[in-house]
């Protein structure tokens, strides 16, 4: 199931609040990206249901500053890792041993999994590929433009 999955399609509660919750962050994380590089942020949001209507609360909005304004790009997945895991977290708090909490750890499980892949060769060579292609495109505008 992605997030591209209307949430209305979803019957199960646990996975419908995990892709709510999982889509307020990355909309917020797009806002706040969107006003540290002055771009509209129109275009990377994505739809999510009323609650979206909301304003995110600010716990949110201030764990998220605090990722996007970390340089290092492996400490910024780990802030945001440990902020969905929080949220993991308050929604088991209130579920007993059921499905539900089998649901919850299976999406720890999974964002253990995620971690576990993180490399620090693989990460800086895929670094070094993005900034070189970055840094071509912006030689080749500056070419176009004189």
């Amino acid at each position: 199931m992605s997030l591209e999955t209307p949430p209305h399609r979803i019957s199960n509660s646990i996975i419908r609040s995990w892709q709510n919750y999982e889509r307020q962050l990355r909309n917020e994380l797009a806002r706040q990206r969107a006003q540290q590089l002055k771009r509209e942020v129109a275009p990377y949001l994505r739809r999510n249901t009323q609650s979206e209507e909301q304003h995110p609360d600010d716990r949110l909005v201030q764990a998220l500053r605090a990722a996007v304004l970390e340089p290092n790009p492996l400490l910024a997945e780990q802030m945001l890792n440990h902020i969905r895991w929080v949220f993991l977290n308050e929604l088991s708090r209130e579920q007993f041993f059921s499905v539900e909490v089998l649901q919850i750890y299976y999406l720890k499980l999974q964002l253990l999994e995620r971690t576990a892949q993180f490399d620090r060769t693989q990460g800086e060579d895929q670094f070094q590929q993005a900034y070189a292609a970055a840094a071509k495109q912006l030689n080749d505008v500056a070419v176009i433009q004189l």
